[in-house]
């Protein structure tokens, strides 16, 4: 009977240790949170703040959080937080750039306007 419970109790210290090793081998992912707090920058730099505000406090809390989860050593919740961080920054400021493109466009357009009046121009058909 002993012998038979010798490799059982061999095999589960094996899977015990191999799994203990994994978790230990996740590494810390100070790439992926330093990424995440340059695109909240960047989106800041792009007047995020005023044309997408809820993504930027969105990606500026996951990043904050990404931060306190390396500061717990929880690398895997640090990773999930900064990914996706960096991917509210990186929509927020891509949100915040196609608002004032298309502010500029429209007081493009209401200049001519303004233009063409003063010209004495036809409105075009």
């Amino acid at each position: 009977m002993k012998s038979i419970l010798l490799p059982f109790r061999a095999i589960t210290l094996l899977l015990l240790s191999l799994s203990l090793y994994a978790c230990a081998s996740t590494p810390a992912p100070v790439g992926s949170v330093a990424k995440a707090e340059t695109a909240v920058e960047q989106a800041r730099e792009a007047k995020a703040d005023e044309h997408a505000p809820l993504l930027l406090r969105s990606a500026s809390q996951k990043a904050d959080d990404a931060r306190a989860a390396m500061k717990r050593k929880d690398y895997t919740q640090a990773r999930r937080l900064a990914e996706e961080a960096q991917i509210d920054a990186e929509l927020a400021q891509q949100t915040a750039l196609s608002a004032r493109a298309q502010q500029a466009a429209s007081e493009l357009r209401n200049s001519l306007e303004l233009l063409r009046r003063e010209l004495g121009l036809p409105a075009p058909q």
